[in-house]
């Protein structure tokens, strides 16, 4: 059974969110691009040896520093560990002789004891040791990656504490191509500027401030001269060490030219014919491979997951997405954040979109009770019940004042 239903003709009943979907996709780029640049000026001050003149923030640099080395350490550790009991037990297994006792050392054992009565044979109890020595040294080997990659995060907030050149570069470019970020809805960017960050030339100065740019430094060395010659200076000319990447440019670039042409689609208010839906069917799956190439270890947002998989079926169904207003699901924020409220506590996520539904059909509903109603009489009952406390509390200070008083009275006669 649908969890929603609606009557009449559809721009009156629902609407589709293609600007939204663009807006979080925008957002989401953009803080990775930062993020990337903000990894090249951590590289920069690591390679430099550049601190902070904070010595609290110094400390705080130091202390990160030492714990992504610890935990390099113990992962080297491990892998050795268990390269060395992989070679032993391949030179077990080698052994034709030993064919039996792996092939019992291999199975499992029912509380610490093996299943037969046989004795064991040899290299068996050794090669069972290796093989759980490796899983468990495989298992530690995991957590300290887990635990390496969240002190290498903690050790990147500590770098961006200080602006370097990459990040300075990208705030400049912002104020120089009139970019704004809002100050609410996460510092994203409004629907005309999102569409103009994904514009080709602005694509282009974007990305191309990942890219590495040739710096030139001097080197200069006094040489002392021979007999009866005054020494002179010796100038070297090299290329600075740059931690930034043209490849790595080229895919962010590639990869925000493809969303500008995909949102081109899904964003025009007009129905589409039929080489441009099969062209976002093609746009769709070079986006996700090349999504996938540039940042392997990131789970999709489900912006991005309805972008890929969603948007072409309602594009069949349709003829486009831009089509009807998005001013029904606006028009529905407002009143569906007070129920996304109210039954926050609800984890069941069809269950908590079935209580939201229901919430809403109840406040448009005629025939049903209207939230609306209820909160209005609820608050004024208490708004009677306050403004009845207050009277009582007055004429109860009224009348203890006047025995006061008249006891006074009769005190002073």
């Amino acid at each position: 059974m649908p969890l929603i239903y609606t009557d009449g003709p559809p721009w009156q009943s629902f609407s589709l969110t293609p600007l939204h979907l663009f807006l979080g996709l925008s957002l989401d780029q953009v803080r990775l691009l930062e993020f990337e640049l903000r990894k090249l000026d951590a590289a920069r001050m690591a390679a430099r040896g550049e601190g902070f003149d904070d010595k609290k923030l110094q400390m705080e640099l130091d202390a990160a520093i030492a714990k992504v080395d610890l935990l390099t350490k113990q992962i080297n550790a491990h892998e050795d560990q268990i390269a060395s009991e992989l070679n032993q037990m391949e030179a077990i297994a080698a052994d034709e002789v030993n064919a039996v006792a792996v092939v019992r050392a291999s199975k499992p054992r029912l509380n610490g004891r093996r299943k037969d009565s046989e004795p064991p044979l040899p290299f068996e109890s050794e090669y069972r040791t290796l093989r759980l020595s490796v899983q468990a040294s495989t298992e530690a080997k995991e957590k300290a990656e887990m635990a390496h990659s969240k002190a290498e995060a903690d050790l990147l907030k500590v770098y961006a504490k200080k602006a370097g050149p990459y990040i300075r570069s990208f705030n400049a470019t912002f104020d120089s191509l009139n970019l704004e970020r809002q100050a609410y809805h996460g510092s994203a960017l409004n629907g005309n500027d999102a569409q103009k960050a994904f514009s080709p030339p602005v694509v282009e100065k974007l990305t191309s401030l990942l890219a590495s740019h040739s710096q030139v430094g001097a080197d200069m060395k006094v040489v002392p001269g021979s007999e009866g010659e005054s020494p002179y200076i010796r100038v070297s000319l090299f290329n600075k060490a740059h931690p930034a990447d043209r490849a790595r440019a080229d895919q962010f670039r590639l990869l925000w030219m493809i969303i500008g042409e995909a949102a081109s689609l899904f964003l025009r208010k007009e129905p589409l014919c039929n080489h441009e839906i099969i062209r976002y069917q093609e746009i769709k799956t070079e986006w996700a491979v090349r999504y996938a190439e540039l940042y392997p270890d990131k789970e999709p947002t489900p912006k991005l997951h309805t972008a890929l998989y969603h948007v072409i079926e309602q594009m069949s169904w349709l003829g486009g997405t831009g089509i009807l207003h998005e001013g029904v699901v606006e028009a529905f924020h407002c009143l569906d954040n007070r129920h996304v409220t109210r039954w926050k506590s609800v984890k069941d996520v069809e269950l908590n979109v079935l209580l939201r539904a229901r919430a809403a059909w109840n406040v448009g509903a005629q025939s049903a009770g209207s939230i609306r109603r209820f909160d209005q009489e609820r608050k004024s009952m208490r708004r009677e019940e306050c403004n009845y406390n207050d009277r009582y509390m007055r004429e109860e200070w009224e009348r203890r004042r006047a025995e006061r008083l008249f006891a006074l009275d009769l005190r002073i006669v």
